[in-house]
């Protein structure tokens, strides 16, 4: 017989995580309102980059079919007039297309009771929603702005994540994220 100590085998002992483990606690919940799927989906109209991308798209194809128009002796006025209403057309398209799609993203998070949830610590950004639970560690935000009812954070591997304002008006006094606002 020993005298050293005797552990116990029949319970195994849940390893304890340490703090750069632990998830960021709640400190802000956020319940949808009726109208903020509208608003958040309507945001997307405050996007320089939506504009854009429609509006370039749309040109290029209104200029290649005008050309080609032009070029194969349909005459100038029909070949501008042809390539305008493309342009017009595919850039209407675009916009429509876009905003569809943000409403049925939106729409799974966005309704009417929803509840949302976040919390941060020094390290990271905990968000919940109905779907997940998303942790963003704070140095993985390259810039973050407000869009309408929603915050917009590029992260640096390119994903973008919205976030509706109420989450996050709390981590905007922090000084390390405020020099990331656009």
């Amino acid at each position: 017989m020993t005298n050293d100590p005797q552990q116990d085998h029949s319970t195994p002992q849940a390893a304890q995580p340490d703090d750069a483990d632990r998830i960021p606690s709640i400190t802000v919940e956020w319940v949808a309102q009726p109208g903020d799927l509208r608003r958040a989906t309507l945001s997307v109209l405050r996007q320089r980059r939506f504009w854009v991308r429609s509006l370039v798209v749309g040109l290029v194809v209104g200029v290649v079919v005008g050309a080609v128009c032009i070029a194969t002796g349909s005459g100038w006025p029909l070949g501008l007039l042809i390539g305008g209403c493309f342009f017009l057309g595919l850039s209407l398209e675009m916009l429509l297309l876009c905003l569809f799609a943000a409403w049925r993203q939106n729409r799974k998070v966005l309704r009417a009771g929803t509840r949302w949830a976040a919390g941060s610590d020094a390290t990271r950004i905990r968000i919940d929603n109905r779907i997940n639970t998303i942790v963003i560690a704070r140095e993985n935000i390259e810039a973050f702005r407000r869009v309408g009812s929603l915050f917009v954070l590029q992260l640096r591997e390119g994903a973008v994540v919205a976030i509706p304002v109420a989450l996050l008006e709390s981590v905007l006094t922090d000084p390390d994220l405020a020099r990331l606002i656009d």
